[in-house]
């Protein structure tokens, strides 16, 4: 990010009022009149963002433990500097407003597309589980990958920085981990392996190593498509 978008949003106070109106379907009944705000102070420059406590507790159990559990954060207010404010408001956004119309597929059209912003947010979602923001995104994901396959063979490709970012910051059984792993095996062409500097990357994320190897295997065996069940890379929310 260039320090001077970084300071852009860095200076500013966002809050409820610089979003979208909401619609009530997309309030999961929370009542907005008696909810309390919330701020929260993100990334290294403290960028605040003030939003409704039952919105935001709604959709992440994380937050909801952080402001009415035992551990409640009894200030009002939490300070999260390890996290990216721009990230962040794409967080705050999608939660009023239901969609991630920050992310425009144009992009994609004009050759300018990068995973990498993607996969970060995906990455802040899981943070703090946030299971259908998870799999809007995942959504996203899906209608990229379905515009990259109508261009040039070259294009679109998972670099090697954002598959470390992926299996770095994600578990074991991830649905990011397999999008990225069988996006490889099935839709990357095999020009890739034979890199300078293929092998070298491979040995610095060996999980991806491994799950790649098998994910070939099935498509060399000519398996379905996994892509074809766009459903099976969605979580569900757990019941308490």
């Amino acid at each position: 990010m260039e320090p001077s978008k970084r300071r852009k949003i860095d200076n500013q106070r966002l809050s409820p009022e610089s979003c979208a109106t909401i619609s009530p379907e997309s309030r999961n009944d929370v009542s907005f009149r008696d909810d309390p705000i919330v701020q929260l102070r993100v990334g290294p420059g403290g960028t605040i963002f003030n939003v409704h406590q039952g919105l935001i507790c709604d959709v992440s159990k994380v937050f909801k433990a952080a402001f009415t559990g035992e551990f409640q954060e009894n200030s009002g207010s939490m300070t999260l500097p390890d996290d990216d404010a721009i990230q962040f408001d794409h967080l705050v956004r999608w939660l009023y407003k239901r969609n991630l119309d920050t992310f425009p597929l144009s992009a994609v059209e004009s050759g300018k597309f990068r995973w990498t912003s993607l996969f970060e947010f995906y990455v802040l979602a899981d943070k703090y589980d946030i299971v259908p923001l998870k799999n809007d995104i995942m959504d996203l994901c899906f209608s990229v990958r379905e515009r990259i396959l109508h261009r040039d063979k070259g294009y679109g490709i998972v670099l090697p920085r954002d598959i470390r970012c992926v299996f770095e910051n994600t578990i074991h059984g991830s649905q990011l981990r397999r999008f990225v792993v069988v996006y490889f095996a099935w839709h990357v062409d095999r020009d890739w392996c034979h890199g300078e500097q293929t092998f070298d990357w491979l040995e610095l994320i060996p999980e991806f190593s491994t799950e790649l190897v098998m994910a070939l295997t099935s498509c060399l065996q000519g398996r379905e498509d996994p892509f074809n069940d766009r459903q099976s890379f969605h979580e569900h929310v757990s019941q308490p």
